[in-house]
């Protein structure tokens, strides 16, 4: 559990660093247009909607894992150790 938690925590520094750097802010701003992040993705037509919506689920993500604080899953991981939580954290 230990090795899942540090390549998650890795996983978000790497988003951090990414798009926290000026072509990453031009991407992320370029994704949130394209993608419906601001929009409705409701269109006439169930798949296209289901596509829209997709996509901007995928932005979203990015959004959340650039706003987690690694050092707050650092502290909720020693608190599933002292519990004896075996559950794995995720990035939602």
């Amino acid at each position: 559990m230990l090795n899942k938690f540090k390549e998650k925590r890795d996983l978000i520094i790497a988003y951090k660093r990414l798009f926290h750097t000026d072509d990453g802010r031009k991407v992320l701003h370029d994704l949130m247009k394209s993608c419906h992040v601001m929009t409705s993705t409701l269109d006439v037509d169930a798949i296209t909607m289901a596509h829209n919506e997709g996509a901007r689920s995928i932005v979203l993500r990015i959004l959340r894992t650039i706003q987690t604080d690694p050092e707050q899953m650092e502290q909720l991981l020693k608190l599933g150790q002292s519990e004896g939580d075996d559950d794995e954290y995720q990035i939602v």
